[in-house]
């Protein structure tokens, strides 16, 4: 996990060690996040994405609605690996061209949401797709 000193991620986890149980991430009508929570998540999605093989020169790429859960993923993977979150409100012609702009070797995002992305993670087998 990525926790050199001015990184997001030791950032958050000065502020876990001391407050662990203050909010972290906030939205209309969701229980917050705390900074304890995140940083189990950040260390948990770490682990998963290590013993997939990834580490800091992995590209993954997210295709989430935007909401807290996809601020928190992309906390999560920024902890190991270099993350670029994806328009989900792009069409299916801009994400081919972003994902070959961008090479990434795994995009993770929704088994129901990714409507627009299906016919492309389906014709490049080079990405590996992680749907939940």
């Amino acid at each position: 996990m990525i926790t050199t000193p001015h990184t997001l991620v030791h950032s958050i986890l000065n502020v876990a060690n001391k407050t662990p149980e203050a909010p972290c991430l906030l939205a209309p009508d969701k229980r917050p996040l705390t900074f304890s929570q995140l940083m189990i998540l950040i260390k948990n999605t770490h682990y998963f994405l290590n013993q997939c093989g990834f580490d800091s020169d992995t590209r993954i790429a997210l295709l989430l609605p935007n909401t807290v859960e996809a601020a928190a993923a992309f906390l999560s993977v920024s902890a190991t690996s270099t993350v670029i979150p994806l328009n989900p409100a792009a069409t299916e012609d801009e994400l081919k061209q972003y994902i070959q702009l961008i090479k990434p070797q795994a995009i993770i995002t929704l088994a129901n949401f990714a409507q627009n992305a299906n016919s492309t993670l389906k014709c490049n087998s080079s990405i590996h797709a992680a749907c939940r």
